[in-house]
């Protein structure tokens, strides 16, 4: 999978975290929102979740008690990213 251009090396780093088997569980929230602000083609906030769209497919995101995601979203998000070509 190439590397995307328009990416900078901080939403690089996290797409790396992301994509590390075994799963990683030092995965920031705020980071992957980020990653996935720049990614997708539309962003809702709903009070303590938030709502990606990219590549027609949609994907919610819950604000997790620790800063940390939880195996189960970096999961998520990881076939979120490659649905979207990522």
């Amino acid at each position: 999978m190439a590397e995307p251009q328009h990416l900078n090396s901080h939403h690089r780093r996290v797409l790396e975290q992301l994509q590390q088997h075994p799963t990683s569980r030092n995965v920031e929230f705020r980071d992957t929102v980020s990653l996935l602000e720049t990614v997708s083609d539309e962003t809702v906030q709903e009070g303590n979740r938030i709502r990606f769209v990219l590549a027609g497919e949609a994907l919610v995101l819950t604000r997790p008690e620790h800063k940390d995601l939880d195996v189960q979203q970096v999961v998520d998000v990881r076939a979120f990213l490659a649905h979207g070509g990522y």
